[in-house]
């Protein structure tokens, strides 16, 4: 049980992608851009810099500054979700149509179980 919960830890500390401090006091900073499309292929762009120093911008958040690129923009892509949410669409049609069409043994079932619980209790 320990190895798991272990590996869920770790795996959780891997998918971040917020800069990573070095020991000398300098960040890794991923930086990425992304294209979405609802029906096609997200296409998108990852690169990774190395900056100098950190400071807060106004509102508390992290800004990165004296930027040098340390990898190239290597490219990803994604599915895009609106062929996820026209499946979504269908099957919850295809459930509806399938309980529209069986209404009649629904009722039936509903009513013999009804009966049996009415029954226990009449004297």
């Amino acid at each position: 049980m320990k190895i798991i919960l272990l590996a869920l830890i770790a795996l959780s500390l891997v998918a971040c992608t917020t800069a990573f401090p070095r020991a000398d006091g300098t960040y890794d900073v991923p930086r990425t851009v992304e294209v979405r499309s609802p029906f096609g292929t997200n296409a998108g762009f990852v690169k990774l810099e190395h900056c100098l120093t950190k400071t807060k911008d106004q509102f508390g958040f992290a800004e990165y500054t004296d930027c040098h690129p340390h990898k190239d923009w290597v490219s990803t892509q994604s599915q895009g979700q609106g062929g996820q949410v026209a499946a979504g669409a269908l099957v919850g049609l295809g459930f509806g149509l399938g309980s529209a069409f069986a209404g009649g043994s629904t009722s039936a079932a509903a009513s013999s179980s009804s009966t049996a619980i009415s029954k226990g209790h009449g004297h």
